[in-house]
């Protein structure tokens, strides 16, 4: 198995602001921190504001198996949907 980390790989993601580095890989965020200052003044505002909702992560490959780790933490819904992709095909 060969690992790929997203490390400092803003091309691979779109619908982002920036990518930003932390203890457990990276965070994408949508919004600058001037923007971000704004949700700030609301709790849940700022949960929204970090959601990753529109981000995709586009790359091709030859592998006949793959594995994506995610960590998720605050919801602003109970229940959180979420889409794989193939083709443009849903997956899951």
């Amino acid at each position: 198995m060969h690992d790929v980390t997203l490390a400092g790989r803003e091309e691979l993601f779109h619908g982002i602001y920036s990518l930003q580095q932390t203890e457990d890989g990276v965070l994408p965020m949508r919004m600058s921190e001037r923007l971000l200052d704004f949700y700030r003044r609301n709790e849940a505002w700022l949960i929204r504001a970090y959601c990753s909702a529109g981000v995709r992560l586009q790359f091709q490959t030859t592998a006949r198996r793959m594995s994506l780790s995610l960590k998720l933490e605050q919801f602003c819904r109970e229940k959180m949907p979420s889409g794989l992709c193939n083709s443009k095909r849903l997956l899951y």
